[in-house]
């Protein structure tokens, strides 16, 4: 399949959102890909490129493709037992109640949707409605983490990856994203999971050094590129 439309995006932005199938560009794929999104009256077409491909990038240039966000997939093995250390976080499983307080730690400005001035305004509250669906069953576990009775942080997993991750100004310091990781990566190795998955923004330096630090490694660079209709 050529692209396909995504009916939530276009809803929420505002704007007919469509992503392609296809990983890498030629000059015929990329007229072809043109002319998909004339006949279907796409504003925004989402593409998620190989980024060891150099005439991809020449193409999607030629073409009218922004460079919107470098994708980092990151792997951390789990093949040994991870102890659960003694942390300064108290860490406890998330309800639906939880949603409204955890939208308000909801902040994703490294987001490639951010980064997309079109997109831009209504990207906060797009992640702070994945937060409300996580709490109400989308996510596998919601892990939050408190301290001094109040929350600090969240986590969001669906079967081993890592899918959002949220803290409070207040406590983003004091290395409670850190101790609450260590206690999700406990958990998905008392699941049996050989491994755990992260994807975060190649922008995103302190996210990078957070996965780094708690022995995760760089798997796949991809590259994301948005293509506006002129």
């Amino acid at each position: 399949m050529l692209a396909h439309l995504l009916p939530w995006d276009s809803a929420h932005f505002g704007y007919t959102i469509a992503q392609t199938d296809l990983h890498r560009l030629t000059e015929d794929s990329a007229k072809d890909l043109r002319s998909w999104c004339q006949a279907n009256e796409v504003d925004c077409l989402y593409f998620l490129a190989d980024s060891n491909d150099p005439a991809t990038t020449w193409w999607a240039e030629d073409y009218g493709f922004h460079l919107m966000d470098i994708r980092m997939t990151l792997t951390r093995d789990l093949s040994k037992r991870i102890p659960l250390a003694c942390t300064n976080i108290t860490m406890r499983y998330g309800q639906p109640t939880d949603a409204p307080t955890l939208r308000e730690l909801t902040t994703y400005h490294d987001s490639r949707f951010y980064y997309d001035l079109h997109l831009r305004p209504k990207c906060d509250e797009m992640f702070r409605i994945w937060v409300e669906r996580s709490c109400a069953g989308y996510a596998d576990q919601v892990f939050i983490g408190e301290m001094d009775g109040q929350v600090a942080g969240y986590i969001t997993i669906k079967k081993n990856e890592i899918i959002l991750v949220g803290s409070t100004d207040q406590y983003q310091h004091r290395g409670t994203t850190g101790e609450l990781l260590m206690h999700v990566l406990h958990y998905l190795n008392e699941q049996g999971y050989a491994q755990a998955t992260v994807v975060t923004q190649g922008r995103n330096v302190a996210a990078l050094r957070l996965y780094q630090n708690y022995g995760f490694l760089t798997h796949k660079v991809q590259l994301w590129w948005h293509w506006w209709r002129a």
